[in-house]
């Protein structure tokens, strides 16, 4: 598992010299929501598309 140093210094790897700090607050955001939506999906914590397609109509 990779430490929080390895996963910064890695998401700046993959920035343009001229990126600023909150283009990469933007990809640790980004990278963070994925890997817990994963870590969701790994434990069956997910929602059908029916179940989905319900809920969405109660927005209305």
């Amino acid at each position: 598992m990779a430490t929080l140093k390895d996963k910064v210094n890695q998401a700046m790897t993959g920035l343009p010299a001229d990126a600023k700090v909150d283009d990469l607050m933007y990809r640790l955001y980004v990278l963070d929501r994925i890997e817990k939506a994963e870590a969701e999906a790994d434990h069956g914590e997910t929602m059908s598309l029916n179940q989905l397609r319900k809920e969405v109509k109660q927005w209305r």
